[in-house]
């Protein structure tokens, strides 16, 4: 937001009014780097970002708008300059040493080879574990609700069962989400050690059908009748269509508004926490790929947020409400299920029903081609009905109609 805890503070109104309930912070740790995932001390803020009083002021703030506020967490890694690594280093007998993981003295294995991000050894007992388990309970403590777990299948599982352990015996009401981007079946695995993980498949999906329009509708319709049944019906699958790691949805849709704000309407009817990241609630683009001569420059789709342009927010802040409103009266879809009742590759329209107790609730009409088209619903309480869709848009209508 504002790129300080500050910053944020100042711009609580703005989230609260899009209807967010909750604030995910990017690392605050303190770090050399300005990304901050490789931490140098996890007990102190990074003081280019604020400090404990400004972290205090933020949350009770976010607490009296009824808004939750998640830390991001990196277990996995340090940076080279945390303190414990510098003195491992020193000598090959200091106690330190145990903390790292070692190919051989001096040198440490690191995370995908960036030598200043040493990683940790978190096997049972060690006191690295110990360290990090501390720390969590430190932050509950001083009042935040919740962390996401950055690369989390990179510690061994047991490690995040004994950190949410940890977590709820600290703050029950402690939220963990891991980073995991891999199979349903890999990600199912870690039920025991955290309350879920962010939806990397479904994030994709929606790119490739909606944004990128290159996979059919049909397909899409397949994977959301079937994504779920992979995972324990408690686990938690926040999803979202981009962060801070990959280009920006309105980027990829060729800053093509219409296509953002179906993939929302979509997002926002899934029976999931829904994620929006910073500026996607403005359509704020980027101007270049990630991917870059033969690089990825993550900064690209990193843009600071535009506040001028009042109009915009104004516009963008009413679907959010509506979209915000409607899941409120179906309690967030909880256990929803979607039933594909239309789907036609060639002329790239879906018609989908929505229920809860198997029972309909509402249909998602869906145009993803260039000319507005009519939808024959197959059946209604008055017979077939025709839905008429401009291009690139959706239309959300009750189950009665």
């Amino acid at each position: 937001m504002g790129g300080t805890l500050r910053g944020v503070i100042e711009r609580l109104d703005h989230i609260a009014s899009f209807d967010f309930n909750a604030i995910w912070l990017s690392p605050i740790f303190k770090s050399p780097s300005h990304h901050g995932y490789d931490t140098s001390d996890y007990t102190r803020i990074e003081p280019r970002l604020g400090n404990e009083a400004d972290l205090r002021e933020l949350i009770d703030q976010a607490h009296a708008r009824r808004m939750r506020v998640i830390l991001d967490f990196v277990a996995n890694h340090t940076s080279s300059q945390h303190q414990s690594l510098r003195a491992a280093l020193s000598d090959r007998d200091n106690p330190y040493r145990e903390w790292y993981n070692w190919s051989r003295w001096p040198h440490y294995r690191t995370f995908f080879n960036v030598r200043n991000m040493p990683q940790l050894n978190l096997s049972y007992g060690s006191p690295a574990r110990t360290y990090l388990l501390q720390v969590a309970r430190q932050w509950l403590e001083f009042g935040v609700d919740g962390y996401r777990l950055d690369y989390a299948h990179g510690p061994e599982p047991d490690f995040w069962v004994d950190f949410r352990r940890t977590c709820a015996e600290t703050n029950p009401d402690c939220w963990t989400f891991g980073e995991i981007i891999s199979t349903a079946e890999v990600q199912a695995s870690f039920a025991g050690g955290m309350h879920g993980t962010l939806d990397f498949l479904t994030c994709q999906a929606f790119r490739e059908s909606i944004a990128r329009r290159a996979s059919p509708l049909s397909k899409l319709a397949a994977y959301l009748e079937v994504s779920s049944q992979a995972f324990p019906p408690d686990f938690s699958r926040p999803v979202f269509i981009d962060n801070h790691d990959m280009n920006r949805f309105l980027f990829t849709a060729g800053g093509d508004e219409r296509l953002l704000e179906v993939a929302i309407t979509l997002l926002y009817l899934l029976p999931q926490p829904v994620i929006v990241y910073a500026g996607t609630e403005i359509a704020l683009n980027q101007p270049r790929s990630i991917y870059q001569d033969g690089a990825i420059g993550f900064d690209e789709s990193r843009v600071p947020m535009v506040w001028s342009d009042q109009n915009r927010l104004r516009k963008h802040r009413k679907l959010f409400q509506e979209l915000s409103q409607l899941r409120d009266r179906y309690h967030s879809f909880t256990g929803a299920r979607w039933q594909c009742l239309l789907v036609d590759d060639q002329k790239q329209l879906a018609l989908w029903q929505i229920l809860v107790g198997g029972q309909p609730v509402l249909h998602l009409a869906v145009n993803l081609s260039d000319v507005t088209q009519t939808i024959t619903h197959p059946g209604s309480d008055t017979g077939k009905a025709e839905i008429t869709l401009e291009s690139h848009a959706c239309l959300i209508f009750k189950a009665n109609f």
